[in-house]
């Protein structure tokens, strides 16, 4: 999906006149806006995993349902 997205970028700077480098420039300003919520969305994942493997996540979530 993701190299799609970058073919279709590239195919649209083309028709749009943009040379190379304007429209590398141009998806790297674009891509900079989505790092943060990818770095939240990955680390978010990180834990849940680790939670997972260490057989912590059940307990965790039933001690906050106990709190609420």
């Amino acid at each position: 999906m993701a190299g799609v997205f970058i073919f279709m970028a590239i195919v649209a700077g083309l028709l749009g006149g943009l040379a190379a480098n304007d429209i590398a420039k141009t998806f790297i300003i674009g891509c900079q806006s989505l790092v943060y919520g990818a770095l939240i969305v990955g680390m978010a994942r990180c834990i849940s995993v680790i939670l997972e493997n260490g057989k912590l996540l059940d307990t965790v979530v039933n001690g906050l349902a106990r709190v609420c």
